[in-house]
């Protein structure tokens, strides 16, 4: 057998502390009391600003994934462009995060991603943008993680910094607020200005129900 040089040791040690802490997670199945204004850990759709045709997906829900809501955004004139949404909240915050383009409707392959930092009136708010301009018409998304109570650029490093901490007080689920639409290319700038208003909405909706 090779023997593992000793200058290996601490980093391999290190990501193996890292690996433990899922495993010890889902082994205690220990949750946050996160009330989100007596909604249980849904946050209420039906206080979303600009949301309409609200609809629950219940057999969406699992073990992990507590909230899979659906609707349309509320169109702010005759010509604006028809846009959705969906709020997914999830105990398993990857499955959010590996992949956001599985949670548009229809097939999506981006071919664009970029990270825009929208200006509000408290924190700025890192919106993620995908799009797929191979088509007659656009595929856009552009979309908001919050964990722990704040929006998140990166949730897989939020995840991975606050992972030993959870182990003692317990997990919160990972919110995911995205806005989709298939818009033709001369809408786009309009489609992300309705959908940078809905999400700096709905995050402020998120932030006065769920903050402890």
């Amino acid at each position: 057998m090779i023997r593992l040089s000793d200058r290996y040791a601490w980093p391999l040690a290190a990501l193996l502390s890292v690996a433990l802490v899922p495993v010890a997670w889902h082994a205690g199945d220990r949750r946050q009391p996160e009330t989100c204004a007596g909604t249980g850990h849904r946050l209420d759709p039906f206080g979303l600003p600009g949301a309409g045709s609200v609809r629950e997906r219940g057999e969406k829900l699992g073990r992990h994934v507590v909230q899979w809501t659906e609707g349309r955004v509320s169109p702010r004139g005759p010509t604006a462009p028809r846009l959705e949404f969906t709020v997914l909240r999830s105990f398993d915050p990857a499955r959010l995060y590996v992949r956001p383009a599985n949670f548009v409707s229809g097939a999506m392959e981006p071919e664009r991603h970029e990270l825009e930092w929208l200006a509000t009136d408290g924190e700025p708010l890192p919106i993620h943008w995908i799009s797929d301009e191979t088509r007659r018409r656009v595929q856009l998304a552009g979309y908001l993680f919050v964990y722990e109570g704040r929006p998140v650029a990166r949730p897989w490093l939020a995840q991975l910094t606050s992972a030993v901490a959870q182990i003692r007080s317990g997990t919160q689920p990972m919110t995911l607020l995205l806005v989709h639409g298939e818009v033709e290319p001369v809408q786009v700038e309009d489609a992300r200005e309705a959908a940078r208003a809905w999400l700096a909405a709905a995050w402020r909706h998120h932030e006065a129900a769920c903050t402890p």
